[in-house]
This record gives structure tokens, sequence and C-alpha cells, in this order.
């Protein structure tokens, strides 16, 4: 940009051009500044396809501020493929694109949908790493939805004295207790929560589709 000034400055102060030259070269300027501005106008553009934002607003004020191309992360159609009525975002485009990167998602994006994010969280794909602290489930795809569980683990029993201690208050024969038990028993007092959850702030998640 800061080249362009500077011809332009040169250009109207030149003392050996003509006005029509001045002016044919303004206008070969003007052309290639705007063709530059077009390129530009559509990198921002394509640049945030595929992106994910948090953000504290709505909707209706997210789209306010940045554009109908974000939507919510809601698992809703954005290709003809799963609804005729719908036209085919550029982010399903570029995904059935050539069928490059066609495989790298899951069945729910190649139908044409996006993964519904809506109360869960996001988890990045291992991407080659395994061990400890790595998603054990290998081979995801990008979208794919992994249900909740518990790590696998033990309690042990205490008999000490001839009493099992089985939920920490509730004291029983153990003799007589493990003779009519065989199997897992539910802890009386576990917690008064449908699921287990870390301590966390409600917020929206909008994609670039378009």
């Amino acid at each position: 940009m800061k080249f362009f000034i500077i011809f332009f400055l040169v250009l109207t102060n030149s003392s050996y051009a003509t006005e029509s030259d001045k002016v044919e070269k303004l206008e070969k300027m003007v052309t290639l500044l705007q063709s530059q501005i077009n390129v530009l106008r559509k990198n921002e553009g394509v640049s945030k396809i595929g992106e994910i934002r948090y953000s504290i607003l709505p909707e209706e004020a997210f789209q306010e501020l940045y554009g109908k191309g974000w939507v919510l992360m809601n698992g809703s159609c954005i290709a003809k493929k799963c609804d005729s009525n719908h036209k085919d975002s550029k982010l399903f485009e570029f995904i059935i694109k050539d069928n490059k990167y066609y495989d790298k998602f899951n069945d729910t994006i190649r139908r044409g949908m996006l993964p519904d994010l809506r109360g869960r969280f996001l988890r990045m794909l291992n991407n080659g790493a395994t061990g400890d602290g790595h998603d054990p489930d290998t081979g995801r795809q990008i979208g794919s939805y992994q249900k909740d569980e518990f790590t696998k683990h033990f309690h042990d029993i205490s008999a000490s004295s001839g009493v099992y201690s089985g939920d920490g208050k509730d004291r029983r024969n153990y003799q007589g207790y493990m003779t009519r038990h065989v199997g897992p028993e539910p802890t009386n007092d576990a917690g008064n929560s449908p699921e287990t959850r870390p301590k966390n702030i409600a917020v929206n998640a909008y994609i670039k589709i378009n």
C-alpha cells in the first residue's frame, strides 16, 4: 500500500508526464488497486471458513456484528445433501472439494450437517499422540461424538473386626452381607446431579460456514 501512495505522489507531481499520460496511468493504478482490494476481501472471508468462536452473545447479536456467515454449532443442516431447500455452504463445498479432506470428517458432517455442540465440550484429536493424557479412542474423525464415561477404578472393602462398611455410613455384618450380595452395590449418597461435570460458564459456540 505504501508503494502505491509513493507511486501516486510521484506520478501526479511529475513534470515529464502529460495530462493524458497521468490520467491513463491513474486509471491503471485504480484498476490494480481494485483488484488487490477484491483479493484481500476474498481472502478475509475464506480464511475464517470452518473456524469456531466462543461468545457470550446470542445468535442474533453475534450475526449483527459479524455477519450471517456465522451460525450456532447446533447440528443444523448446511448443505442441500441433507435438505434440498438448502444451498451448499462454503464450508461444505470445501469439505467435498476433490474429496481431498472428505474422509477426515465423520458421517454427520459428510451428510451436510454440523456437529451439535450444545451442552458439550470440545476435545482435540490425538493427531498421532498416544499414551496417558490422550484420547484412548484412537482413529476418531473430525466431528465425531464421544459419550461420557468414568475411568476404570476399584474400591477397597474394609472388613476389620468382622464389620463391612460399604458407603462410609451404613455398617453391615461383613459375612452376612457378602453372603447375600454378589456384584456391585450402588452407594446411597453419591450426589444429586444427573451428570458428572467440571465447574463451567455457559457461552455460545459459533462456526463460520459462509
